[in-house]
């Protein structure tokens, strides 16, 4: 396999088509613009990195869906609102929901999106690649690997920063630490998560710590960059010899035929965590979606086959088991509905396309009048009287209303590389 660090047009889905189309269409589309409309008129009262990097990439997609002069505008001033923070950023943790990665991404992402995707990439963000690769090779050997604050998320940053110099370096680092964290068992590779690194609801249920199988902080997300450094990264032949063991893992953990979930959100000895829930960050679904990412850059029957039977039986998942009590993409409806379109879209089956629009369809009914982004908060069960909203892309309104744009437009939605939910 050659050593190659150049890479397609970076919204290579330009089959993407609507699922949605006439009256539900335009609901759902006036759905998203009261949600950004809502943003824009909170955009001073925030200045952080995070709320002003997410509302650049809501607006810079709906300039792009809508061609209006104003969106331009309001993703212009908030990506250089964010940007102006450059100089603050050595305080700030590592994190691609919030932190540096996420600041650094939105802003190459949205930068490529609006100028186009033969642009150099953001020059400026060069300073930041270094401060990141000496954060990286900083942290301590027990650092998450995880995407949402680990190596991996480190992993996707960089990988939509090539073919920069400063980002081939970096992802040369990330595979040395996720090669020096991996742990040779009989059934392949896998990652291990100690303790210390888990919330303590799951630390009472595994007080040594566990494997978790996840895309949010497990070993699928591992999957997924290794896949695509096998195809894009500066060391092709050995992130593929460890994408082989981590999928041998992978598949080895597969529970019994009867149970609801193929898999469970974590493994620990002796410990099963029982059946996941629908949804990304945990469960089959996520991992169907991750894994057909995989599949795509590294053709393995095996994976092929337990993509199209994961999807297939959370297609038909009953509701009651669904646990979806909110809007957003990392375990709401609007999530559950943007997986099955994404693998709609890759197969041409109906019934994933006729799933997609059901969830897409059911998340307004989760809104709540006077309260939160829009209407749109996310469930909070310990405080259940809680009227503030969250504007975030992962569990809040930026991600809601991203989803509800790929439901209705043609614009490919290639900020979903963020959730590991399609390729470079």
């Amino acid at each position: 396999m050659s050593e190659s660090y150049q890479r397609g047009p970076r919204n290579a889905r330009d089959q993407w088509r609507p699922i949605l189309t006439g009256e539900s269409a335009a609901f759902v589309f006036r759905e998203a613009i009261d949600i950004a409309k809502d943003l824009a008129s909170r955009r001073h009262e925030d200045k952080s990195l995070a709320f002003q990097s997410d509302l650049g990439l809501l607006f810079a997609y709906l300039a792009v869906a809508t061609g209006h002069d104003k969106w331009f505008d309001l993703a212009d001033q908030s990506l250089s609102t964010a940007q102006s923070q450059l100089d603050s950023l050595q305080s700030r943790y590592l994190s691609l929901y919030g932190g540096l990665l996420n600041f650094g991404w939105t802003v190459e992402h949205a930068y490529r999106l609006l100028e186009g995707p033969d642009s150099a990439g953001s020059t400026n963000l060069e300073a930041l690649d270094d401060l990141v690769r000496r954060r990286l090779i900083a942290l301590p050997e027990h650092a998450g690997y995880d995407l949402v604050s680990g190596f991996v998320g480190v992993g996707v940053y960089f990988l939509e920063r090539l073919p920069a110099a400063t980002a081939v370096a970096g992802l040369s680092i990330v595979l040395d630490r996720l090669a020096a964290a991996a742990i040779a068992t009989a059934d392949g590779l896998t990652w291990f998560t100690p303790p210390e690194h888990l919330p303590q609801y799951q630390r009472d249920k595994c007080p040594d710590g566990y494997y978790n199988l996840g895309v949010a902080h497990g070993v699928t997300g591992v999957a997924y960059l290794l896949a695509q450094l096998s195809a894009h990264g500066p060391n092709q032949s050995a992130a593929t010899e460890l994408l082989a063991g981590c999928l041998r893992w992978i598949l080895s953990q597969r529970r019994p035929a009867a149970s609801l979930s193929l898999f469970s959100s974590w493994s620990a000895p002796g410990q099963d965590s029982g059946d996941s829930r629908l949804g990304w960050c945990y469960g089959d679904l996520g991992m169907a979606g991750v894994l057909h990412q995989v599949a795509a850059v590294h053709q393995t029957e095996d994976i092929a086959s337990l993509v199209a039977e994961m999807t297939d039986r959370c297609s038909r998942w009953p509701d009651a088991s669904a646990h979806i009590n909110d809007a957003g993409l990392c375990h709401g409806a609007v999530g559950v509905g943007h997986i099955f379109n994404v693998l709609a879209q890759a197969t041409g089956q109906p019934r994933y396309e006729e799933t997609a629009a059901t969830w897409i369809g059911r998340a307004p009914s989760y809104k709540k009048p006077q309260a939160g982004i829009a209407g749109y908060l996310p469930y909070q069960p310990t405080q259940p009287h809680t009227l503030a909203g969250d504007a975030s892309f992962l569990a809040g309104a930026v991600g809601i209303a991203l989803g509800y744009l790929a439901a209705v437009t043609s614009i490919a939605p290639a900020w979903d590389r963020r959730l590991l939910l399609s390729c470079l």
